[in-house]
């Protein structure tokens, strides 16, 4: 089996009650929308934070390109949303755990691109701006080009790759927890 096909097998559940959290999230007003984007900025940005201080430059070239927390801030910005408050940034050792927390952030771009087509229908011109992060990468080849350097890892590594995974899609749990549906404030 692939690495990635074990890495989806491994952190399916977790990846499921994420998805139950974050489809909860209407974008039918630039509050709602903020509301997600607050949850994804809580978590993604402490987590490219941690990779970065665990060196992941030194193994992915492209990282510059990949990040997204630039795009999200933007975003944020354009919507006059408040940062919202960041989770604690995890300790990501210089070892295999990286490139599981890769996995996690580089596979949401695959739900970005669905959640993208759902903003687009929305009539808020202001909210379709503001689809910096939901579109980053679009039309690239970052998710394949990752998914072959993620195949090319030592088969040893792979629990190391698997806990990375699990802990960030905790992370992210966390952060659509911080930021609940039922919590959202309408315009």
């Amino acid at each position: 089996m692939s690495l990635r096909h074990h890495l989806r097998d491994a952190t399916q559940p977790l990846h499921a009650r994420l998805d139950q959290l974050l489809a909860a999230h209407a974008f039918d007003s630039s509050a709602s929308y903020s509301h997600f984007l607050k949850a994804q900025a809580a978590a993604l940005i402490p987590l490219e934070l941690a990779l970065e201080a665990a060196g992941i430059e030194d193994e992915l070239p492209d990282w510059p390109v990949r990040r997204r927390r630039e795009a999200l801030l933007g975003d944020l910005y354009t919507l006059d949303a408040a940062l919202p408050a960041l989770m604690p940034q995890p300790a990501l050792a210089p070892d295999q755990s990286r490139w599981g927390a890769l996995y996690v952030l580089e596979g949401s771009r695959l739900g970005a691109a669905v959640l993208l087509r759902r903003l687009q229908t929305v009539a808020d011109g202001r909210m379709q701006t503001a689809s910096r992060y939901l579109s980053h990468g679009a039309g690239s080849s970052l998710w394949p080009d990752f998914v072959r350097q993620l195949e090319s890892l030592s088969p040893v590594q792979t629990n190391d790759v698997v806990a990375g995974a699990q802990h960030a899609f905790r992370v992210f749990i966390a952060a659509a927890q911080r930021y609940p549906v039922s919590a959202q404030v309408p315009d």
